[in-house]
């Protein structure tokens, strides 16, 4: 597989905004399955809870792809059909966003279990003397 481009400045403009474009609407699928709880993670809550998170999702990504495959969007918008292997690079900013927001929430529930864990020096009687 060749990963090197003969590209003039303009093409390189134009795919450099497509990857953006795409890197955005991929990362809001991470995004948007990390954020369904601020502490729990998406096998606690159920990953087919939300019916109409997933038809977002599916919206968003046929959306990316008409504007991007569909000649008459793509000149609208000014973008230029992507590589296969840039869609799989593509879709890790899903994963990526996904796995730092599930560390962040494990990180949360073990400070939130120490401080259940410890009892406090003082009562609030004692504080408020």
């Amino acid at each position: 597989m060749d990963f090197r481009f003969n590209l003039s400045f303009e093409q390189t403009a134009l795919l450099a905004g497509t990857v953006y474009f795409a890197g955005v609407v991929t990362s809001q699928v991470g995004n948007a399955l990390a954020c369904r709880s601020d502490r729990a993670r998406g096998s606690t809550i159920g990953w087919l809870s939300n019916k109409y998170l997933w038809i977002g999702i599916l919206l968003e990504i046929a959306g990316i792809l008409a504007i991007i495959y569909i000649p008459f969007f793509a000149n609208l918008f000014r973008v230029v059909p992507l590589p296969a292997w840039m869609w799989i690079v593509l879709g890790l900013n899903a994963l990526v966003l996904y796995s730092m927001e599930w560390i962040r929430k494990a990180i949360v529930r073990g400070f939130k279990r120490s401080h259940h864990e410890t009892p406090a020096s003082f009562s609030i009687q004692e504080v408020s003397r």
